[in-house]
C-alpha cells in the first residue's frame, strides 16, 4: 500500500524550527503510549535507545558531544495492525483526533530525519504477523512494504513494535541537546499529562556508549510529583481535583491551565492575560532553571460531560441559558482560575509589588487624576501588569476610573433616592450621605487634576514655544496665534477644550461669539455686522448679563486681542498696535448690532465697554508709543493699562513672558496641591 499524496512536498511544507529536534521523538513515544493505551496494558513499557557516533569521544560532564545518528523507540502495544497501517498509509487521518492528533506528526520524523525503519510483531485473530516497511521522503512515502505471517511453533509472548529514527540532519542534531539524561528530562516535560493523570507506562532511555539506562518514572517521581500537591475545587454539587506542577519550558515555554477527562488533556489554555503578573517564567530555587507552572483539573463532572471526539465538553455556557442552574462552563473557568491565582500568589507577590509601585510613580508624576483609584479600587489596580507599555497603563487605569466613577454617582443616585422624605433622614443616613459625599468629592477633585495636569502641559508647551522664539528659531506668531486658538476660525467651529484662551485670561473662555483672525466682513454670524476687510487676531462679544429698562444693546462688552510676531524690533506707524486696536474699535461701534429677536440697531451705543489686550514683544518704538499715551506700568513690570476715555476701552499691553509668569501665578496654588513642579 502506499500513500495517496505528494509526500515530498508534505514534508517540505511542514514547519520544524531549528532547535524543535526532539519533537519528531516526542511523537513516536506519544505513538507508543497510545498503543499501549489501545492495548490495555498494565505492564506496558517503551524503551528509547540512543545510538551515537562511536569514532568520537564522548565527554558526560559536559552534556555529551557526540553527534546522535538515530533513536530507536520499542514498545509492547498493539502493532501494527492493518486498522493501524491504514490509518499511518493515510496522509491527515481522523484516528487519534479524538487524542488531539492531527494525522501530520510523522512529516516531522522525515523532517529532520533521512528516513524511518519499522517493524511491527501483532496478532490479528488467531494468527501472528511480522510488518516491516520504510518511511521515506518519496512521492509514495512507503517503501518495501511486506507483511508476512509467523510460523514459529511458540508465538510471541506478546506484540511489540520497533520505530528507528535514522540519521539525524545536522540542522537539527547540532542545536538539540545530547545527553541521555537532558534527552529524559525532555520526554517527561512534554509527557507530562500521561505521568500525572496515571497513564504512562515505564519508559527508559539507554544509551550505550555512554554506559546509561534512565528510569523516566523515577525522574517524575523524585524531581515532578513531589512538588505537585493535590488540591480540591467545588462547583455547585462537583468537586474537581487540581494538580500543580512547575516544569522546564523547553517544548511549551508557557504558563498553562489543562481541563482533563479521562486521565487525558482534552483542552489546553495559556494563562497568559488571564492570571495577573504571570508574564515570565519562575526559577527553581534549586538548579536556576526557567519553569512553567501547568495546572492539571480532572473529576467526574469533566469524566461525564466530554464529548465523543473528546475534544471538549457539553456544558451548558452562560451565554446560552435562559436561567441559571446547573455548573456552567464558565463557572469551572472561572472557579479553577481562582485556585489558579490562590496557589500562585505566594510567587507573583514580589511581581505584584513592584508592579503596583510603578503605577504610584505614573499616577503622582504623570496622572494624578488616576490617584484616588490606588485606595478606592486597589484590588483592580493590583491586577494591573507590571510589563504593559505606558499607553496601555493609562488605558486601564482610565478603564477602572470610569468604573469607579459610574459606580459612585450610581450609588449615590440610589441612596437618594431610597431615603424617605422625613426631617429624621438626615440623621437615619448621616453615615450613608457622608460616605456618598466622600464619594462625590473624591472623583471631583480627581476631575479637577486631570484639568490641572491639562494646563500644566499647555503652559510648559507655551513656554517651549517661547524659548525657541527667543532663539531665533520661529520668526512669525501663527505658531503662537494657533496654539491660543486655531487661526480662522469662530467660536461655532471649536470645542471649549481645543483653545487656550485662559492662558490670556480667564474670563476670555466664555463668550458668545468669537472670531479668530476673520476678516469682519466674513463674520456671518457675528452679532455686530462691519463692512470692512480688517481683522483682528482675536474678536469676542460677550452677551449682556442683565437688561435695563431701555437698554437697546445686544452686546454687553466686547473684547480685542491683538498678537504681534516675537522678537520683533520695531513697528511703522500704520502698524503700531496700540493704534491698529482703537482703529478696530471704532469700526466696530460702527457696525450694526443685532438684538436678540434678530432685528438690528444702527449703531453699537457709546457705553458698551472694549477690552483690548496688545500682546508685544515692547520694542524703542512701541515702549515711546506707551508713554506718549500716558499708559500706566503694572506692579509686576513689565506691563501696561489704560483706560481710553474717548473709545470707552480698556487697553492692556503685555509681553509674551509675562503673559506665561501670570498664567503660572494664577494656576500655581493648584500645581502646588497636585505637586507639579513647573520652571
Amino acid at each position: 500500500m502506499s500513500m495517496e499524496t505528494d509526500v515530498i512536498g508534505r514534508v517540505r511544507n511542514t514547519r520544524l524550527g531549528a532547535r524543535s529536534g526532539l519533537m519528531p521523538l516526542f511523537e513516536a513515544v506519544v505513538n507508543s503510549i497510545h498503543s499501549i493505551q489501545d492495548a490495555a496494558k498494565h505492564d506496558g513499557r517503551i524503551t528509547i535507545r540512543i545510538e551515537r557516533d562511536k569514532q568520537l569521544s564522548i565527554d558526560s560532564q559536559s552534556g555529551g558531544a557526540n553527534p546522535i545518528e538515530t533513536f530507536v523507540i520499542a514498545d509492547n502495544g498493539t502493532g501494527f495492525t492493518e486498522e493501524n497501517y491504514k490509518s499511518f498509509a493515510t496522509m491527515d487521518s481522523q484516528r487519534k483526533f479524538s487524542r488531539g492528533g492531527k494525522g501530520v506528526g510523522r512529516l516531522l520524523w522525515l523532517k529532520a530525519f533521512d528516513e524511518v525503519e519499522i517493524e511491527s510483531t501483532y496478532s490479528e485473530g488467531n494468527s501472528w504477523f511480522k510488518r516491516r516497511f520504510s518511511f521515506k521522503p518519496t512521492l509514495a512515502g512507503i517503501e518495501g512494504h511486506s507483511k508476512e505471517p509467523l510460523k514459529e511453533e511458540k508465538p510471541p509472548a506478546e506484540p511489540s513494535t520497533t520505530v528507528r529514527l535514522k540519521r539525524f540532519k545536522d540542522t537539527y542534531q547540532k542545536p538539540t541537546v545530547k545527553a541521555a539524561d537532558a534527552i529524559a528530562h525532555r520526554i517527561v516535560e512534554h509527557c507530562l499529562e500521561y505521568y500525572l493523570l496515571g497513564g504512562a507506562p515505564q519508559i527508559v532511555v539507554s544509551d550505550p556508549v555512554n554506559k546509561e539506562t534512565i528510569d523516566l518514572n523515577h525522574i517524575y517521581a523524585s524531581e515532578v510529583r513531589s512538588d505537585s500537591p493535590k488540591r480540591t475545587i467545588t462547583i455547585g454539587t462537583d468537586t474537581l481535583s487540581i494538580h500543580d506542577v512547575f516544569v522546564r519550558g523547553t517544548s511549551d515555554p508557557q504558563h498553562r491551565l489543562h481541563l482533563c477527562a479521562h486521565n487525558r488533556a482534552v483542552e489546553s489554555m495559556s494563562l497568559a492575560g488571564k492570571i495577573s503578573h504571570l508574564d515570565s517564567s519562575f526559577r527553581n530555587e534549586a538548579t536556576g532553571e526557567a519553569t512553567y507552572y501547568h495546572c492539571y483539573i480532572t473529576g467526574s463532572l469533566l469524566d461525564n460531560s466530554v464529548d465523543a471526539a473528546r475534544t471538549g465538553f457539553v456544558l451548558d455556557r452562560d451565554d446560552e441559558l435562559a436561567y441559571k442552574g446547573e455548573s456552567t462552563y464558565e463557572d469551572v473557568i472561572k472557579e479553577s482560575l481562582r485556585a489558579v491565582r490562590e496557589f500562585l500568589e505566594p510567587r507573583t507577590a514580589e511581581a505584584k509589588r513592584k508592579a503596583f509601585e510603578r503605577i504610584q510613580s505614573f499616577v503622582e508624576h504623570s496622572e494624578p487624576r488616576y490617584r484616588p483609584l490606588l485606595n478606592h479600587r486597589k484590588t483592580d489596580v493590583e491586577e494591573i501588569s507590571g510589563t504593559v507599555t505606558a499607553e496601555k497603563l493609562d488605558d486601564a487605569l482610565h478603564s477602572i476610573y470610569h468604573d469607579w466613577r459610574r459606580d459612585v454617582t450610581r450609588e449615590a443616585a440610589q441612596k437618594l433616592s431610597e431615603t424617605p422624605a422625613t426631617p429624621d433622614a438626615f440623621a437615619l443616613f448621616k453615615e450613608d450621605f457622608a460616605k456618598i459625599i466622600g464619594d462625590l468629592q473624591e472623583v471631583a477633585k480627581s476631575e479637577l487634576s486631570d484639568y490641572v495636569v491639562h494646563r500644566a502641559t499647555v503652559l510648559s508647551f507655551f513656554e517651549k514655544i517661547l524659548g525657541t522664539t527667543e532663539a531665533g528659531v520661529f520668526e512669525t506668531e501663527d505658531s503662537l496665534h494657533n496654539f491660543l486658538f486655531p487661526q480662522r476660525k469662530t467660536s461655532n467651529e471649536v470645542d471649549l477644550d481645543e483653545h487656550n484662551l485662559w492662558v490670556i485670561d480667564e474670563r476670555l473662555v466664555y463668550h458668545r461669539y468669537f472670531a479668530s483672525d476673520l476678516p469682519f466682513k466674513q463674520q456671518k454670524a457675528s452679532p455686530v455686522q462691519v463692512d470692512s476687510d480688517d481683522r483682528a487676531d482675536f474678536l469676542i462679544y460677550n452677551s449682556p448679563i442683565a437688561f435695563s429698562v431701555g437698554e437697546d444693546s445686544p452686546i454687553n462688552s466686547v473684547v480685542i486681542v491683538e498678537l504681534k510676531r516675537p522678537h520683533r524690533t520695531g513697528y511703522k506707524d500704520s502698524e503700531n498696535p496700540i493704534r491698529q486696536t482703537l482703529s478696530y474699535v471704532d469700526l466696530i461701534r460702527e457696525g450694526k448690532a443685532r438684538r436678540k429677536d434678530g432685528s438690528y440697531i444702527d449703531k453699537m451705543p457709546d457705553t458698551t465697554p472694549f477690552f483690548c489686550y496688545i500682546i508685544a514683544d515692547l520694542t524703542d518704538n512701541l515702549r515711546k508709543e506707551i508713554r506718549n499715551q500716558d499708559f500706566i506700568e503694572t506692579p509686576d513690570r513689565p506691563g501696561y493699562f489704560k483706560h481710553h476715555k474717548a473709545a470707552n476701552a480698556y487697553i492692556e499691553i503685555s509681553g509674551y513672558r509675562k503673559v506665561l509668569l501670570d498664567a503660572k501665578k494664577r494656576n500655581n496654588a493648584f500645581f502646588e496641591k497636585l505637586q507639579i513642579k513647573l520652571n
